[in-house]
Formats: C-alpha cells, structure tokens, sequence
C-alpha cells in the first residue's frame, strides 16, 4: 500500500512558461528592467489618449524555474532590486493601445513597451521620483481564511486541507450564498489486482508553505501528504495554485518511478465539485444539451457521466465556471466527464447528503503508463453574470 502514495502523490509543481500559457487572462514576460530598484517602477497603459497607471507585479523565479517563495516572503521584498529572473505580470484587461512616436507617460522619458499578441501595449517607467502605485487589485488573498477575493466573486479553500476547493460566492448574489457543497477527491482500484482500496479527502493532511501575493496574480504552494495504513504517512507533495483575475489553476508534475500496470488495476482518480441545492443550475457540454441540476438523475444526464472530458461549464443565474483538463506530451490517460444529480445517492463528506449536480473529471488507463514525467493542468474559469471583469 505504500506504493499507492508513490504513484497518486509523488508531484510537483509544473513550472516555467507553460504556467503564463495556462491563464490566457495575463501577460507574463521577463522583466525589461534590470538591476533598478522594484519601488521606482511603475507600469502605464494609454486608453483614449489618456495614460493611466495599471495594477502589476514581479515574481522572482529561482535558478531552476521555481517560484521563489523565499524571497517573497521576506519584509524587504518590495524594496529588492530587479533581476533577469523576475516576470513581469499585468493583466491584459489593462493594457492599452500603441503610443504616438514622442508621448510619453509622465515624468518616464524612456519608456519600454511590452506588447500583448492582440495588440495591446503596457510601458514600463524607471521614475526617479515615482507616481502614486495604482489603488487597483483584480486579486485579494488572505492567508488567515485561505480565500480569494476577484472582481465578482470569492472562492475558498478546506481549512484543513488547502489544495481542495471548497467554497464559492458570487458578489452579484445578494443572499452571498455558497454555490458548493464541497470539493472531492477520490483514488479507487486494485492493488496487486486482488486488493481494493478507496482514498478520499480524508486521508490526506495538507498545509500552505508558500505564497506570492500580488493584485494581479497570487501563487499558493500547498505540502501534502496520505495517509496509508497503521500511521504510515506517504512523503510530501508539491501542489501549486495560480489565481489570476479570471481564472483557477492547478499544475501538476506526475513522475512515475515505475510502471503502474505492475501493481495497479482499475485505477481511477476523480476530482469534482459538489453544488449545493436550492439554486437553479445548468450543466452544458459541447456537443450535449444542457443538463438541469434539481437531485434528480435523468436518463439525458446520466449520459453525461463517462462521455469524452471536452471541458463543462456550470451555470447559474449569478455566474458561470467553465471547467477543463489539459494533459502534457504522452499523457495518454483516459480523461471522462464525471456527472452525478442523484440527492439520493450518498457520497459523503458532505453537508448536503447525496450529489447535487457534482461535476468533475474521471481519469482512467493510468495502468498504461511506464516511467517517467507526466504533466496535467486542471483549469477553471469564472465568468460573472455581472461585468465583474475590472476591480
């Protein structure tokens, strides 16, 4: 059983470029500036003729690609000076258009421009006597709650175990009720293709070692471990997750030290979220029609529940998330929608007994894999029915 942990929780975060792609939100690139000192750097965006300060950040990489959590954790992190290895970050709701040959943003005689692929700019200013920074987030995280604040909604995190998300809130909701009952990890299948076993949520402890906190994006590094059999505790696991203005993201860096036929069948990992009753939802996927989330599994939606994982978006009458799996070069799992609307079928932990819509992703074939390094990236995005898309 100890292998278990090995294959499930032997990951760490997927760093480097493929993290700026998966939040289509941003625009993330190596810092123009070097060497001059993070305080006296402010980011521009010209809109309508008229040059604005916008909200933006610095994250410093490690030699290796990490985040380097170290150093933002450090009181005189906003007084350090620039480096190749910091990423400048802005979100492209900001940006603005191209700058007239000679207008510069004030007191900035050289600006540098950093250009999104639409077109928009951003012109970063080494101010010898520095404007007001924008009062501007599009973020707010507080560590004390493990929650994130956006522009029209909230989401929220098991105080117990940080890497599952747990709670979500829409601001346009003027009851502020919670949209989820709670999220579910679930680890089935056959160890040595005679013993069964079943991991949830429960058998894992989980707590927060890193974070960069920024009014653009906020990076939560989470330590985890499983819990196995007679108090043995599995080795630790590395989660990242990403928030950005619109968008939730966990990357992960599965490496398989064996091959998972050799002691597992039947091997299924589901991850999903389990609504609560008492608003109207909807459950759409491509090609389906939607599916009305009431408790009550009918023959069109149990269709739903092992189809291909094209992606999903739940709708309500306050915001929508849209929900996707991406899996890296020769992941070649088996990726299925998981579907339940049954009030009457138990799963627990829950609040709520029985599944209220819980929608989620199924992942099968894992025994098909050999050694190496696999990467998946679990996304969801979050569209408010209000604007909500500017702090």
């Amino acid at each position: 059983m100890r292998l278990l942990l090995v294959f499930l929780l032997f990951a760490t975060p997927a760093w480097g470029q493929e993290q700026a792609e998966s939040t289509p939100d941003l625009l993330v690139v190596p810092s123009p500036l070097v060497d001059v000192p993070l305080d006296r750097v402010r980011v521009w965006a010209l809109r309508d003729g008229e040059w604005q300060t916008i909200p933006f950040q610095f994250d410093r990489r490690t030699a290796d690609g990490d985040w380097d959590f170290a150093l933002h954790a450090s009181p005189t992190a906003p007084h350090r000076r620039l480096t190749p290895r910091d990423e400048l970050v802005v979100a492209l709701a900001d940006l603005g258009e191209p700058s007239p040959p000679g207008v510069v943003p004030p007191g900035a005689p050289r600006p540098i421009s950093v250009e999104a692929r639409d077109g928009g700019r951003a012109y970063l200013a080494n101010h010898d006597a520095p404007p007001p920074l924008s009062p501007r987030r599009w973020l707010t995280y507080s560590r004390t709650h493990d929650e994130v604040v956006g522009a029209g909604y909230r989401l929220g995190f098991d105080p117990q175990r940080p890497f599952v998300f747990d709670r979500l809130l829409w601001t346009a909701d003027p009851a502020h009720k919670d949209w989820i009952d709670t999220g579910k990890i679930r680890a089935s299948g056959r160890l040595m293709g005679t013993l069964p076993f079943v991991r949830t949520q429960d058998d894992f402890t989980s707590h927060i070692i890193g974070v960069i906190d920024g009014p653009v994006r906020a990076v939560v590094r989470t330590e985890n471990r499983l819990r196995m059999v007679l108090g043995i505790q599995s080795p630790r696991s590395l989660i990242d997750r990403i928030h950005t203005p619109n968008t939730f993201v966990m990357e992960i860096l599965v490496q398989l030290p064996f091959h998972v036929g050799w002691l597992f069948h039947d091997l299924a990992v589901r991850s999903s979220l389990d609504l609560r009753p008492g608003t109207a939802h909807t459950v759409v996927c491509p090609g389906r029609p939607a599916a009305i989330v009431d408790g009550r599994l009918t023959p069109g939606e149990e269709a739903l529940s092992g189809s291909p994982m094209q992606g999903f978006t739940i709708a309500g009458p306050y915001g929508a998330v849209h929900g996707s799996l991406t899996l890296g070069p020769g992941f070649d799992v088996h990726p299925a929608l998981y579907y339940e609307d049954d009030v009457l079928k138990l799963d627990p932990p829950e609040s709520d007994p029985g599944h209220y819509g819980e929608t989620g992703v199924t992942v099968t074939g894992w025994e098909a894999l050999g050694r190496g390094d696999y990467r998946m990236r679990l996304n969801l995005s979050f569209t408010p029915a209000s604007s909500g898309r500017s702090p």
